[in-house]
């Protein structure tokens, strides 16, 4: 992970407002803003309550049966949330009440980043699934130059706000986000056959060639992992 973000600018800053469908005659109107200090309990929790529990390669792991493994993977999350990069999305109700709506754990990478320390096997799995499962990708990035981009680690809607194209317009969010942060590309591996819909919306394509090999699985456990990561796609988006 990388340091804080640059000092400069409004902050927090809204980086994008739109309306969701009509129902009954009422158009909510929703906004992402910069995802700050005062909602990082919030978001933790809807993570550990929602994402972590139902995401594929988590789910898998166990993580919510590991009282160890919640730990280290709740202090991943918060040291990706204090970089200062994160996105989240609000509401108001009619009597005006701020609602939490959904977010984006979106972080800055660079080459020299330090890496997080753990000591949890699952955790530890969990941050090195790319590079044991998904092999060649680091070599595509190299290819086409990547080394500074904004990548993520969880992507979430709430489920009573879904249907609004929510998860679309936090992922068009990041573009204002990275112009204004002098960053030109977004990488992300979606996990999820709904992530990656909404990336090919927002205009993300794909990083790895259809050819691109795959990981040999010397186990059972390794072929589940194998499979799964077939399902899972690399991709980026220049501004």
């Amino acid at each position: 992970m990388t340091t804080d973000r640059p000092c400069g600018g409004k902050y927090p800053n809204i980086w994008r407002e739109f309306e969701g469908r009509e129902r009954d005659g009422f158009k909510r109107k929703y906004w992402v803003q910069d995802l700050t200090e005062e909602h990082f309990d919030a978001v933790i929790k809807v993570l550990f309550e929602g994402f972590v529990s139902d995401e594929p390669l988590c789910k898998f792991l166990k993580i919510t049966e590991d009282e160890e493994a919640l730990a280290e993977m709740k202090e991943l999350y918060l040291d990706t949330l204090r970089q200062k990069y994160g996105l989240i999305c609000f509401t108001k109700d009619n009597d005006g009440t701020q609602k939490l709506v959904g977010f984006n754990c979106t972080s800055r990478r660079m080459p020299n980043d330090r890496n997080f320390e753990c000591s949890n096997e699952k955790v530890k799995l969990f941050l090195e699934y790319e590079d044991k499962y998904i092999p060649g990708y680091k070599q595509q990035m190299e290819k086409l130059n990547i080394k500074d981009y904004l990548s993520a680690v969880g992507l979430f809607v709430l489920p009573e706000y879904r249907g609004e194209s929510i998860g679309l317009q936090i992922l068009k969010a990041r573009e204002p986000l990275c112009k204004a942060r002098g960053i030109n590309i977004s990488v992300t591996l979606f996990t999820s056959i709904a992530s990656q819909k909404l990336a090919v919306k927002a205009g993300y394509i794909d990083l790895m060639p259809e050819d691109a090999p795959s990981y040999t699985p010397a186990n059972k456990d390794e072929e589940y992992l194998t499979e799964l990561a077939k399902g899972c796609r690399f991709m980026y988006i220049f501004y």
